[in-house]
């Protein structure tokens, strides 16, 4: 490597770059850079191995840890400078010929390039223009009328480059020699004698280095080391622009090149070892050995007055030429613009002042294809504004090649058309007609794509990313892209492919894994795993373009160059993904010119965002500076669209559309919408209703047809092309209730839903602190209430006021706010139906922020009104797509338009509270009157949201019991709230480490293996999960003495480790085994649900009477029932005999729905199918099974599916299922925790059945069940490497952290994978270990005041607009932000950073502006964490066990606000006694 001026591709040419990015075996990158500027070389063996040899200076090694190949980029450039952010005309169309002789022939090819409509921004005047090609001259006689004609080209908005060589002529009438010899401005000879062919200057007594380039006579060379050079050279710039105003300059020769170089022998220009950068000029004839000097300066001369010697700074000369060139040229061009600076010699750092141009290619084929490499490694080296000569520098480039290097050069982000002075023109337009119009169509597409590559160029000047850059980057473990050159992208969107070989009929493309959507038409061209396509293509073909899925693309329309196109109006290409349908993009925009806007803050940046049917554009920044007041966002194409019939821009219907269903693509034109406002655009298969539509109340929820529809007495009308909107819906005139007197409601009598309405109901309103209640009951008959009482306080002030509108049932309640009043809940919009098993009311809610109503399985925090109905049932069913789960909890919190908000509890006694709840939520400290508590939070129910927007709510019975809590802020409600039901638990500090579970362990071998590895990987653990496959034959209170004869002392061992056991329990107990003793001890003690004694199936073979069931064990089962005294007794007597043999510090509760397979069906899925007969529970036909509604939401027949039956009886037959059905598993909880913790003494831990969250982990931090968390990898199915690490990451920061899967997947324990996934795994879970203290510290006050831990953005931003929506990142407490990255493949993240101060975790640096998106760096081993300014967090060094760190120092992170303030708490106790959490340290 040393600057040498020639153009062989595999030879050193013009820069120096000893640095190299290497991709590991797992994807991981690092770059290495040698900081030496004598010539070397190097050599690569197949070891792999890598020997530097250079024969001076030093080894001043960097290595650059990635760990993506881009971030290696940006930290290599953070280091040697960022790119410059070249002026936007400058990613136009540049003409460049040293064959133009005069103005004339420049004249002419601009002109007919633009007679072919081809747009050209650029015109590069070469050599000839120079008198006697001396720089800073103009040849009087065949250039005089250049300075004019570039001022003709200003007012068409064009521009001009033009060339500088370094070396000056000897000349005593040239001035710039003149002053230069005046000022010893030139290289000289040392003071140590050196002969030479090359004689120092005698005519004037200097020892000056004389030499021959261009000029016809002797030159000599500007020394830019010399410390004066900067005011000489930039006086030398500056003047001449004001004979020839120029745009930008380049600088060519500056290796620098000397063709008649022959220097006398010495030790610096004969060294012992010459590199093989002197190979290049051996003589194989005459058997001379090259030299280092040959053509260039003789390394012994010498700079800055003979500090510096050429030998060692020879690599630097065009660098430093281009940094002294850089401030003075930005200066000289107009109106102190930022112009641009393209160097022929370059070394590390160069692209923090120029561009590069790849040097003197030739016209054939193998240098088009050889360019791609060129201009990947420029991108590497942090010289983005880099291309090649398209067409070929020398040699004649014929059609067919030219046409193709258009193609491919129109994505070079330098873009230039440049030839020598002997080959015939070859601007396009100079070929004909056909080649022009090939030329004008790839050119066209590059302007289309301007602003994209602009603000790829801005990430580039600001981050240090690359802007053309290899597969490999953005598919760094794909083992295909490690090899590919062949195509490449721009940025991470726009995968390009050129055709690179003569007479090709088809052309191989490859697709890394993903959605790609062919560019051109939006139809998708791969969205499966990765494969090469092959494509047929001919002459005509244009490049193949293909957008990734995922991703944003701005666009504009084109013009004759980007003076008229910066003026058009704007367009967005949106490639949705394949997972959920999102997509992200950016638009960065100034002036195009002015130098420093984005540090001046003098620019716009919009962030786009589309997600399922929607697509926002957020303006992020923007100034009047920045040209944009006047554009507008006129057309948008989305790709990958199901469907799509109606089109709502800013919630205002846009009939200008087309939609393909074939190629799924969406084309919006005639937008008009300004790029300074934010704006939405919605596309939907069926239009919205409008408001009459949007407040009906359905009448016929089962399904029905109008004579059924009218026989209700209710209202059929259809609607034209809506969904959701009922067509049989309530008369509110005619149905429902009227008030008859002061707490009074008769029925009207002239509807019916269901038939049996009561004929009067009562109504009872109460207000509290904070609180209203508002309830609707029979007054006549007592129905089944939980009878306890909430914790509720007497109200200090009028908070709420309510309407009544006596003639109907309209009930109206406000928010009494200051005087004014904010209504919170209407009742208008439908009457109420109370029956005895059915109950329906329609509210009008106070905004469409609502979130809550669990539990689902959904994709978004935030509910959508477009008549989503959620079932609330108890049920096992592990349902991903809007089913109901496990969990029930009917409440509901909005978040009003002011940023206040109140929350909605409805206290239903009809199945009331969930009959277990998702496991990974811990059972609060629990005493009779606190469990009845919880137990109010949930019901039996069915919710409706529509867009009005209102709330309906369905139930098949008890009353209707309301409790409307208000508060300040979202988090002030959810405080109340649990105040009122009962405060979270106090987990053991223990609980908050890492826990590990696999379902299916074989035996106590894999068991041991399974801890050890995780052990020996040095990876924290502090919890051990023990499932039913250790047990014998999956029965409670038994282990497998077979498979697992020592595991009491295994338990015991981990003990002494410090490490927990947890176990399982079903609620269910073999029977058909005699020397099962649990069971029979229940027999005798009387603890089975029942039948009711006339519905006994087998009376003879069952004289108890007990409800039998099947599930996993091998037999039929019965259901212990918890609502008995005794029942409660003997469970507790028998978890406390099991923990005498094995010493548990928790349970796990399972199967307590309770479930039960193949309820009704003649098969379960778990009795052998050959087994015959079957068996199955089957309940009969009967009120309680088969109530006149079963929600169809709940996708079952019968509400018995999947459980027991309704009629079963509890409690000596006082109680149905039916109405206790969610009470079971807490009944459950309540003795389970009782025995655990008489077992232990301890405080413990209890967890019931797990489901799939989903948004789980905030929606459920709303519910007041904090400790919460998904099976980190997926329970079920195989899972990748990097989905696994990535869900760690994630998993890390849930606030229970579990990673659990069965024993019919993969292995996929952190151990499982390869080292890099292992370690990355360890890292994220010792940051969490490290944040414990603040974690433990988020659940006291979670204990105590009833605060989330893990919580949404929007509860601490309530008034930001955007924060309501976001559900991809989340905070612990107020202070810590966590935003994950959920989608393959991706190692950025958008990051929303709310208006406050934010630090990064990991570097305590400031991430600046706020109140925007960021695009955060995430490599795979890496989750973006940021602390808030304001906040104090306790911290401790993190251990293997919670035991371990513990025992360790504590530590603090401080974040300042804006006044430098900051403050935060501690609490700490001994992390195991029951109710130990009253003093804080803060």
């Amino acid at each position: 490597m040393c600057c040498l001026p020639h153009g062989v591709w595999h030879y050193n040419q013009y820069g120096v770059h000893p640095f190299y990015e290497c991709v590991e075996a797992d994807g991981n990158a690092h770059g290495v850079f040698l900081l030496n500027s004598n010539a070397m070389d190097y050599t690569v063996s197949p070891a792999p191995m890598m020997v530097y040899r250079t024969i001076g200076g030093i080894l001043d090694f960097y290595m650059f840890l990635g760990s993506t190949p881009e971030r290696v980029v940006q930290q290599y450039t953070q280091l040697i400078g960022r790119p410059c952010m070249p002026p936007y005309w400058s990613l136009g169309f540049h003409l460049s010929s040293r064959g133009w002789r005069n103005t004339s022939d420049m004249e002419t090819a601009v002109t007919r390039t633009l007679a072919h409509g081809i747009p050209l921004d650029v015109v590069h005047a070469d050599v000839p223009y120079m008198d006697g090609k001396r720089s800073f001259t103009i040849d009087p006689d065949h250039f005089s009328r250049l300075p004019s004609y570039v001022r003709e080209l200003h007012e068409a908005g064009m521009h001009t480059i033009i060339v500088l060589n370094p070396p000056f002529e000897v000349n005593d009438s040239y001035a710039p020699y003149t002053t230069g010899l005046a000022m010893g401005m030139f290289v000289t000879w040392s003071n140590v004698s050196v002969t030479s062919s090359v004689q120092p200057d005698k005519k004037t007594n200097h020892d000056n280095v004389i030499g021959r380039v261009w000029p016809p006579n002797d030159v000599v060379f500007p020394d830019f080391f010399n410390d004066v050079a900067t005011p000489w050279w930039g006086f030398l710039v500056a003047n001449f622009s004001h004979t020839l105003p120029f745009d930008g300059l380049r600088l060519d020769m500056n290796e620098p090149t000397n063709f008649l170089s022959n220097c006398s022998s010495s030790k610096w220009d004969d060294p012992p070892y010459g590199t093989k950068a002197s190979f290049v000029y051996d003589n194989e004839s005459t058997r001379l050995r090259g030299r280092l000097s040959d053509k260039t300066l003789c390394l012994a001369t010498v700079h800055d007055n003979g500090q510096l010697r050429h030998y060692d700074v020879h690599s630097l000369y065009g660098w430093q030429q281009t940094k002294v060139t850089h401030g003075p040229m930005r200066g000289a061009v107009r109106n102190r613009r930022r112009g641009v600076i393209i160097s022929q010699s370059t070394y590390a750092g160069s692209g923090h002042y120029a561009g590069h141009g790849l040097g003197d290619n030739s016209a054939t084929w193998t240098d088009l294809r050889h360019s791609i490499i060129g201009m990947l490694e420029f991108n590497l080296f942090g010289i983005p504004f880099v291309g090649a000569d398209v067409c070929g520098f020398s040699g004649d480039c014929p059609s067919k090649l030219c046409r193709r290097w258009h193609q491919l050069g129109a994505f070079y982000p330098f873009f230039r058309n440049n030839n020598d002075n002997m080959q015939q023109p070859r601007d396009p337009a100079s070929y004909g007609d056909d080649m022009a119009k090939a030329a004008k169509e790839a050119v066209l597409v590059r302007y289309r794509l301007l602003p994209y590559l602009y603000t790829l160029f801005h990430w580039a000047h600001t981050r240090g990313s690359t802007v053309a850059r290899p597969v490999l980057h953005e598919f760094p473990r794909d083992e295909v892209a490690k090899s590919i050159d062949n195509q490449f992208m721009w940025g991470a969107a726009l995968l390009i492919s050129p055709i690179l070989t003569e007479n090709a009929t088809s052309l191989g493309i490859y697709f890394p894994r993903g959605r790609w959507y062919d560019y051109y038409g939006g139809a998708v061209d791969s969205a499966d795993g990765a494969d090469y396509v092959r494509v047929p293509v001919d002459d005509d073909t244009p490049t193949p373009l293909h957008l990734r899925g995922g991703y944003v693309v701005p666009l504009q329309e084109p013009g004759l160059n980007t003076a008229h196109s910066r003026n058009n109006k704007f367009g967005l290409k949106v490639a949705l993904d394949d997972v959920d349908g999102r997509a992200e993009g950016e638009l960065f925009w100034d002036d195009g010119d002015t130098t420093d806007t984005y540090e001046n803050g003098d620019y716009y940046l919009a962030y786009f965002h589309a997600d399922g049917n929607k697509l926002q554009m957020f303006v992020q920044h923007r100034s009047d500076k920045a040209q944009i007041n006047s554009l507008l966002l006129d057309s948008v194409d989305v790709m990958g669209v199901s469907g799509a019939a109606h089109i709502y821009v800013n919630d205002v219907i846009h009939t200008n559309f087309t939609f393909n269903i074939s190629s799924q693509v969406l084309r919006l034109q005639s937008l008009n919408l300004s790029m300074p406002a934010d704006c939405n655009i919605e596309w939907r298969s069926s239009r919205r209703p409008t408001k009459e539509e949007a407040s009906r109340v359905d009448c016929c929820p089962e399904g029905c047809g109008k004579d059924k529809c009218l026989v209700k007495g209710c209202l059929w009308a259809k609607t034209q092309d809506t969904a959701g909107v009922p067509v049989c819906y309530i008369n509110t005139q005619t149905h429902g209730y009227e008030f008859s007197g002061i707490g009074q409601l008769s029925r009207k009598n002239e509807s019916t839903m269901f038939g049996q309405d009561l004929k009067d109901i009562g109504m009872l309103t109460e207000m509290y602190d904070h609180v209203y209640r508002f309830k609707l009951f029979d007054p006549k008959r007592e129905r089944y209430e939980v009878p306890v009482a909430l914790s509720l306080s007497p109200t200090k002030k009028r908070e709420f006021s309510e309407n009544v509108k006596l003639d109907t049932f309209t009930f109206t309640l406000s928010r009494e706010d200051e005087g004014r009043g904010s209504m919170l809940w209407n009742t208008s919009f439908g009457s109420v139906t109370f029956s005895d098993k059915f109950l329906q009311l329609t509210v009008g809610v106070a905004s469409p922020n609502i979130y809550g109503f669990g539990e689902h399985g959904r994709t978004r925090l935030k509910h959508g009104l477009q008549y989503e109905v959620w079932p609330m049932f108890s049920s096992l069913q592990n349902d991903t797509t809007g089913g109901s789960l496990p969990g029930v909890h009917p409440f509901y919190l909005c978040v009003e338009e002011s940023g206040k908000a109140h929350g909605v509890l409805l206290l239903n006694s009809n199945a009331m509270v969930p009959s277990l709840l998702p496991k990974h939520f811990p059972i609060p400290d629990l005493t009779l009157s606190s469990l009845w508590k919880l137990a109010e939070k949930y019901c039996n129910i069915e919710v409706l949201l529509q867009p009005t927007p209102a709330v309906t709510y369905r139930t098949i019975g008890g009353v209707l019991d309301f409790y409307v809590i208000i508060g300040d802020n979202p988090e002030e409600v959810i405080q109340r709230y649990t105040e009122m039901i009962g405060r979270p638990a106090m987990p053991p500090y223990w609980s908050l480490g890492y826990h590990m579970s696999r379902d299916g362990v074989r035996d106590m071998e894999q068991l041991h293996q399974l801890v050890k590895s995780t052990v020996e990987s040095d990876i924290p653990l502090d919890v051990l999960h023990l499932h039913r496959d250790t047990y014998d034959g999956n029965r409670d209170f038994t282990w497998d003495e077979q498979r697992f004869p020592d595991l009491p002392n295994y338990v015991k061992e981990l003990q002494n480790q410090h490490i927990n056991v947890l176990v399982d329990l079903d609620p269910h107990l073999l029977s058909n085994d005699t020397r099962y003793r649990p069971f029979h001890v229940g027999v005798n003690m009387d603890v089975y649900v029942k039948w009711a004694t006339i519905l006994n199936p087998d009376p003879e073979f069952n004289p108890n009477s007990i409800l039998y069931g099947w599930t996993w064990l091998k037999g039929k089962v019965a259901f212990v029932d918890f609502f008995k005294e005794n029942a409660t007794l003997f469970w507790e007597g028998m978890i406390d005999e099991y923990h005498q043999s094995v010493p548990f510090s928790g349970l796990s509760l399972e199967m307590n729905s309770p479930a039960n397979f193949g309820t009704n069906r003649d098969r379960a899925s778990t009795w052998p199918e050959d087994d015959k007969p079957y068996w199955t529970l089957k309940c009969p036909k009967n009120m309680w099974d088969d109530p006149p509604y079963t929600p169809r939401s709940l996708s079952k027949s019968r509400l018995s599916d999947g459980t027991i039956c309704m009629v079963a009886t509890h409690r000596d037959a006082h109680r149905h299922h039916y109405d206790v059905h969610s009470l079971y598993g807490l009944k459950q909880a309540a003795a389970s925790l009782r025995a655990m913790r008489r077992s232990t003494r301890r405080r413990g831990l209890l967890l019931t059945r797990s489901t799939y969250p989903s948004t789980g982990v905030l929606e459920f931090n709303l519910f007041g069940i904090p400790l919460v968390g998904a099976d980190i990898c997926g329970t079920t199915g195989n899972v990748s490497a990097e989905l696994c690490e990535r869900w760690h990451q994630l998993g890390a920061f849930y606030p229970l952290t579990r990673h659990h899967n069965t024993a019919s997947n993969d292995e996929r324990d952190p151990t499982s994978f390869q080292a890099a996934a292992t370690s990355s795994i360890r890292d994220v879970l010792a940051t969490r270990y490290r944040l414990l203290p603040y974690l433990y510290t988020l659940f006291y006050f979670a204990h105590t005041r009833g605060s989330t831990v893990a919580r949404p953005l929007f509860h601490e931003y309530p008034q930001d607009a955007r924060a309501l929506d976001i559900d991809r990142q989340f905070l612990w407490g107020s202070a810590l932000l966590i935003s994950p990255v959920l989608d393959e493949g991706r190692t950025e993240v958008y990051v929303y950073m709310p208006a406050d101060r934010w630090f990064s975790y990991y570097t305590g640096k400031e991430v600046t502006p706020s109140g925007q998106m960021h695009l955060i760096e995430a490599p795979r081993h890496h989750i973006p964490l940021h602390v808030r300014g304001g906040y104090i967090l306790p911290v401790q060094q993190p251990g293997n066990t919670t035991h371990q760190s513990r025992l360790n120092p504590l530590g603090l992170i401080v974040a300042p606000d804006e006044w430098n303030m900051a403050q935060g708490n501690l609490f700490w106790d001994d992390g195991d006694s029951i109710c130990q959490y009253h003093s804080a340290l803060s």
